[in-house]
């Protein structure tokens, strides 16, 4: 079984990797789908975008906030 050692966090695997990766995917589709509909920034932080990855961010220690990732993604695909 193939272990994953990141520079910072727990020791993983292939499958956690491809779920966080899965994850990503899904956020970006979402926030580009809200872009295409108009939805400022402000309104993606307060609604419920990533609501069902919010206790498991929260509890993996993940540095920053669903908040500050939905900014980086909007950003990202703003420019």
């Amino acid at each position: 079984s193939t272990k994953i050692i990141p520079g910072h966090g727990d020791i993983s695997n292939v499958g956690e990797v491809m779920a966080f990766r899965d994850m990503l995917v899904l956020i970006r589709d979402r926030v580009a789908a809200a872009i295409r509909e108009g939805t400022s920034l402000e309104q993606i932080q307060s609604g419920q975008l990533t609501a069902e990855y919010d206790e498991r961010w929260a509890a993996a220690g993940r540095i920053g906030s669903s908040a500050s990732m939905l900014a980086a993604v909007y950003q990202d695909l703003m420019n």
